[in-house]
């Protein structure tokens, strides 16, 4: 690209501090899959290139799909996008240079034109078989096209090339178009070889896209080190999970990686113009713009090495099984445990599945149940969502003969009817306590990072199941801010008790003045008795 950017200085995007190392880890993780493939390994290398827009990845992707048929020449390759005629445009770069009439770079020079002679091999926009190849009786051509609509029918690649999964403008309430997308990676399982490389080159628009299904639910193996990589609260962890590049504009101190395509004043501008757009299709993070209700900032303050001792234990549970249409989802059932001391509430261990069934689920809940009673720690409260025609006491009593085989106590189950109320809404009310630091984190607690993430991407991640028990552990029912007995023996409601579930700034004078007294007494109570928590 060197020769074509000293030529069109308008167009000059190529930033070598960017983009070398990029390309030393393509030409890495491709080198690895070919010793790989020749040591007879049936096993996938799959590769997610996500960073920024305008950063030149798909013309980068093609340079690497023409430099693995150099060193490849038999091999066959599946170009797609969001509809056939991006493909074809992906495509026709690749032709342009293999019939030697790119007008810049060393290829046509050092290579020559690739085409065949008229009628000898095929050589349409759809695919190509190149005169590089050795091995005329293989079946699959040199390169050819899909999409999401045409899908992989037929072909066996060894190579499947997905870039721009998705487009704006054809993202919808429906989700449609974010579910073919899916959809057509899903594919890919099926469709290409065992011991595939798979490369998807994208910039994220939105939550529970192919980015978020790579990340958060296929998982990662290997992170690139980059100049702003992944939080990991971001992606899970996966054996043979993807290889990422992961790369936002801007680097842990604020600055450009590409400055001379977006110098940090442009950038500054761009996030006051449209903090949404800027978000996911520069900093890669399509919840993280000014629409969300929590921001990481708010969460970093929340952690805590160790939860206190003497906590009030509260377990808190999002069953799944019990509905079809959940679990058609795919939906999380989910447990969860709180420690509550002192107007504080910690998350201090939690657990997902999404396929267990009721007895998987029963099951799981007795083992815990057991470490906490074996811990002193039983629970003053157990809490789950009331379910429609019936169905909650069927798990009462599953749960309860599970209980009396295991020689444990009932526990004091607590069931909320929701009826009236969307999930969103009641994970929106918890987000004040949150921001007041009346929640706690137990760092390296169990499935702590999902929590997090969820409760981060409010109304846009693909899953919300962990933020909704959460929410359970501040429920009036079952928080109280400042845990504390009054003579009758009952906990005590306070003004904050009812404000905190309202923005501070709809406050009136009045509740700002009780909530000022109230702050003062707890501070006085902390002089005299000394906090848990610092």
């Amino acid at each position: 690209m060197r020769q074509y950017c000293k030529a069109n200085p308008r167009d000059n995007w190529l930033y070598e501090p960017f983009h070398r190392p990029l390309c030393d880890w393509l030409e890495q993780q491709v080198k690895a899959w070919e010793v790989s493939s020749m040591a007879g390994q049936r096993r996938k290398r799959k590769l997610l290139i996500e960073v920024f827009r305008g950063a030149g990845k798909s013309t980068i992707g093609c340079a690497l799909d023409l430099w693995i048929h150099l060193r490849n020449p038999d091999v066959s390759e599946v170009i797609s996008s969001y509809d056939e005629a991006k493909s074809q445009e992906f495509l026709s770069v690749n032709k342009t240079y293999m019939e030697g009439k790119s007008g810049h770079g060393y290829f046509k020079d050092w290579f020559g034109s690739w085409k065949p002679p008229l009628d000898e091999r095929e050589w349409t926009r759809f695919a190509v078989v190149h005169m590089r190849r050795t091995n005329p009786a293989i079946r699959d051509r040199s390169m050819a096209i899909a999409s999401h609509k045409t899908g992989l029918t037929g072909d066996r690649p060894d190579i499947f090339r997905y870039d721009d999964p998705l487009v704006r403008e054809r993202i919808n309430p429906d989700g449609q178009h974010i579910r073919a997308a899916r959809e057509h990676l899903d594919a890919v399982q099926f469709a290409a070889k065992s011991n595939a490389l798979e490369l998807v080159y994208l910039t994220p628009y939105t939550e529970g896209d192919v980015a978020a299904k790579i990340l958060r639910e296929e998982g990662v193996s290997e992170l690139a080190a980059t100049a702003s990589p992944l939080r990991p609260d971001e992606f899970k962890r996966a054996k043979d999970g993807w290889h990422v590049y992961f790369c936002a504009v801007r680097d842990a101190k604020g600055n450009s990686l590409l400055p001379n395509i977006y110098p940090d004043q442009r950038l500054k501008q761009m996030e006051e113009d449209d903090p949404d757009d800027f978000a996911s299709q520069m900093m890669c993070r399509p919840s993280e713009g000014s629409h969300m209700p929590l921001s990481q900032k708010d969460i970093n303050d929340l952690w805590l090495e160790s939860y206190p001792a003497g906590a009030q234990v509260s377990i808190h549970l999002d069953t799944a099984f019990k509905e079809k249409s959940r679990l058609d989802r795919g939906d999380y059932n989910v447990i969860q445990v709180w420690a509550q001391r002192d107007g504080v509430t910690s998350y201090v261990w939690g657990w997902r599945d999404r396929r267990a069934n009721a007895k998987d689920f029963v099951d799981k809940l007795v083992e815990i149940l057991v470490v906490q009673k074996q811990r002193n720690e039983w629970p003053f409260v157990v809490t789950d969502e009331k379910a429609p025609g019936g169905k909650q006491s069927m798990f009462e009593e599953f749960l309860y003969q599970a209980l009396r085989a295991a020689n444990l106590p009932p526990v004091n189950l607590v069931t909320f009817g929701r009826s009236g109320t969307t999930k969103e809404g009641r994970i929106r009310q918890a987000v004040w306590a949150w921001k007041a630091k009346k929640i706690r984190l137990l760092r390296g607690a169990p499935e702590v990072n999902e929590l997090v993430y969820e409760m981060t991407h409010i109304g846009t991640s693909a899953f919300d199941d962990m933020a909704d028990a959460a929410a359970d552990a501040v429920h009036p029912e079952v928080f109280r801010p400042f845990l504390g007995m009054s003579d009758a023996g009952v906990a005590p409601k306070r003004p904050f008790d009812q404000l905190m579930w309202n923005d501070p700034s709809d406050w009136s004078d009045e509740e700002t003045r009780e909530v000022y007294d109230e702050l003062v007494e707890k501070d006085e109570e902390e002089e005299e008795h000394g906090a848990w928590v610092s």
